[in-house]
């Protein structure tokens, strides 16, 4: 067979059945690449669209585990998909840029840029030998400056538009006016798994409750929140988020604001058995609350965050833990001799939601460079357009914790101010990668040779999205609810075409983590951890297909011996039983592979075909829904199967033309089903039955049960 760039191929002459996985599986990738077996798809392909969107890696020496995991799944499914005739986009983004790097490079010497390569090449080599059917032209890095452009042009336009705002040197982006759509948006999430949706909806965290205004002696108006609007008279006291867009009114206090700052930059995990260590700062200002006897006191603490987002709340220690270990600490008298009161509430129907505004810059040297600059004469300037990227220095290189990564580049801060042309200096924080990394999906969808002009609003978006499936892990759900946001907004500002119901995912799976033992070394597999080392001793198609098999998306699992043992053994146990079965066909029959059927006039046959059809509706239906472990399962149920016809039908009498042809259809039935689940070997068994073409690009096998004697379709006997 000849490849499209002219390369002879060696399909369909078999292979030396005492050749390691590995050289096998490699063999294949070569073929692979050689055919451009997985590129996506042009737009004169008539074929109906699928993207698959699997979570981005991070530029690190070795994907995690869980990553893995997230990827075998995502392979499998993209597979599925070409098989059923969708013209599939699939492929993956790097987060190249942020501490982990930046760490790396330090540690190592080098610079990030040249830590980011190696770490790029290491993740393909790494999906490569597992069979992971990534299109590699559209793999995409985030510190690829045609990438991270894209992302300084959007740092603009949301400036532009008032939806950023700068706190304590950071810049923020602004979300209060698109999360009520994007939690709204979660009833038309219809395809997404359960767990999903449900990691969503604690993302935002929604809550019910009533506002009411006050007023403050010792700082300005405030609005706050409580959720027991029947429990208002019980307050104790007012606490306010150190992120609350306000909270500088109570913070006048140099003692009191040097408190606060600190609050911003870490994130509080809220545990009932710690709340006493977090942090709270009591203010000299006092709250007069409608209903309320008495004025009462202001604080300032990342549990308002914790609980209700960035407002500020009323204290109710009578029904809240949280409420009672800040009264505890609270100086006394906590207000109560001021003994003024109010006749009535003026409350009213609120919505509160603990997600916060993104933060989007901060002071680190490895990341987008911010396009601004500061100009002594017109203040903070943008940059034009015409003028991105701002490019980070060739040779940065990452300095010492308390020196400066940008002391030897003074020409990179030292520039022209674009308005006035006067001296400036440039803004020398960087994009967060939280913001970086949040459109790496829809930028996969733009071929690469038109990055360079521009990522955003591509015609391939109106081809691709919203994007048919997407698979993370369950850690990730913060980044999903940011992707969801940020697509809302690029849709509100036209950077985006509008898409159904706004959403930009049609179904999503959050699988669970997989979790390493222990004691990871077997005499059997040696260092279950070291996947190099277990790809090279067992096979690529043994680790990702114990990767699906070890347990269902939704339940995690131990990666210890257990699981490789049991899919290493299904494959060198199909291997061996099928490889002189198809070899014999090749050699032997004049019948194309595509021609060999089950003739289901004898009861033992017909038995058979019942069995391979059942398995194909099965594994159908369970591929369609990501049930991995599922598929798999059936799959390896329908090889007993047919090893229990042989030795049913050898108990019984000497194997006919027509039982040997049977066995054949079976065992290709069974390659096409496992194609998806573990593709080398499915590659090498279709060669060997004598096939021309790759089973990826055999379709997907349709299920037709044969009718019994007495007209029913069971397969009984």
């Amino acid at each position: 067979m000849t490849s499209e760039t002219g390369v002879e191929l060696e399909i369909g002459t078999g292979g030396d059945s005492e050749q390691s996985p590995a050289s096998l599986e490699a063999r294949w990738q070569a073929v692979w690449r050689a055919e451009r077996a997985f590129a996506a798809p042009g737009p004169e392909d008539e074929r109906a669209p699928a993207y698959v969107f699997a979570d981005c890696l991070l530029a690190t020496a070795e994907p995690q585990i869980g990553q893995i995991r997230t990827y075998a799944i995502a392979d499998a499914y993209a597979r599925f998909l070409r098989a059923r005739g969708r013209a599939v986009l699939f492929s993956l983004g790097v987060d190249s840029f942020g501490l982990p790097a930046e760490q790396a490079a330090l540690a190592l010497g080098v610079s990030p840029r040249e830590w980011v390569g190696r770490c790029c090449e290491r993740i393909r080599d790494r999906l490569e030998t597992l069979g992971c059917s990534c299109d590699w032209e559209r793999m995409l890095v985030s510190s690829d400056p045609d990438y991270y452009g894209t992302t300084q042009r959007l740092f603009l336009a949301l400036l532009e538009r008032d939806l950023l705002y700068r706190q304590d040197g950071r810049w923020f982006l602004r979300i209060d006016r698109h999360i009520d759509a994007n939690e709204r948006g979660l009833t038309a999430l219809a395809g997404w798994e359960e767990t999903a949706i449900d990691l969503q909806r604690a993302t935002i965290g929604r809550i019910d409750g009533v506002e009411i205004h006050v007023s403050t002696f010792g700082g300005g108006d405030l609005t706050v929140f409580t959720p027991h609007a029947d429990a208002i008279a019980k307050a104790s006291f007012v606490a306010i988020s150190p992120s609350h867009r306000e909270v500088d009114q109570w913070t006048a206090d140099p003692a009191v604001a040097e408190q606060v700052a600190p609050m911003r930059e870490v994130e509080w995990q809220r545990m009932e058995d710690d709340a006493e260590k977090i942090p709270m700062v009591v203010t000299d200002a006092l709250a007069t609350v409608p209903g309320v006897a008495g004025m009462l006191p202001i604080v300032i603490s990342p549990v308002v965050d914790l609980r209700f987002g960035p407002t500020a709340v009323l204290g109710i220690p009578e029904l809240d833990s949280a409420d009672r270990e800040i009264a505890k600490r609270l100086p006394t008298p906590a207000g109560a001799a001021w003994k003024t009161s109010s006749s009535g509430s003026s409350a009213r129907p609120a919505v509160r939601y603990r997600a916060h505004d993104l933060t989007v810059s901060r002071p680190r040297p490895w990341g987008a460079p911010v396009p601004l600059v500061d100009c002594t004469a017109c203040g903070t300037v943008p940059v034009p357009v015409e003028d991105l990227p701002v490019l980070l220095p060739d040779a940065l290189q990452i300095a010492p914790e308390g020196e400066d990564p940008l002391a030897e580049h003074a020409d990179f801060y030292r520039c022209v101010c674009p308005r006035c042309g006067g001296e400036a200096r440039r803004d020398t924080d960087t994009v967060d990668p939280r913001l970086d990394g949040t459109w790496t999906w829809t930028a996969i969808c733009v071929p690469p040779e038109r990055r360079a002009a521009a990522m955003i609003n591509d015609p391939e978006y109106a081809r691709w999205l919203p994007v048919e499936q997407v698979v993370s892990n369950v850690d990730a759900a913060a980044c999903l609810f940011e992707r969801r946001l940020l697509a809302g907004i690029l849709q509100d500002i036209g950077e985006l075409p509008s898409l159904p119901d706004r959403e930009p995912f049609s179904k999503a799976l959050m699988h669970q983590g997989v979790r390493l033992e222990e004691a990871t070394t077997s005499e059997h597999l040696g260092d279950v951890a070291d996947l190099d080392e277990l790809v090279a001793r067992v096979g690529g198609d043994t680790v990702r297909l114990a990767m699906l098999h070890a347990a269902s998306p939704g339940r995690a699992f131990s990666w210890n011996e257990q699981p490789l043992r049991c899919c290493q053994r299904f494959l060198q146990t199909l291997h061996d039983y099928a490889e002189p079965r198809l070899r014999e066909w090749a050699r032997l029959s004049d019948q194309t592979p595509e021609q060999a059927s089950i003739d289901a006039s004898e009861k033992m046959r017909r038995r058979l075909a019942h069995w391979c059809a059942v398995a194909c509706e099965k594994v159908t239906a369970q591929l369609e829904c990501l049930q991995m472990q599922r598929a798999a399962h059936n799959v390896m149920l329908l090889l007993t199967r047919i090893q229990d016809f042989e030795s049913r039908v050898l108990e019984h009498r000497e194997i006919e033309a027509l039982d040997r042809e049977a066995v054949l259809a079976a065992l290709l039935l069974l390659v096409r089903l496992l194609a998806p689940l573990a593709p080398h070997i499915a590659e090498e068994l279709w060669s060997l039955a004598g096939n021309e073409g790759l089973v990826c690009d055999a379709g997907w096998p349709t299920s037709s049960r044969p009718a019994s004697s007495n007209g029913s379709t069971d397969g009984s006997p």
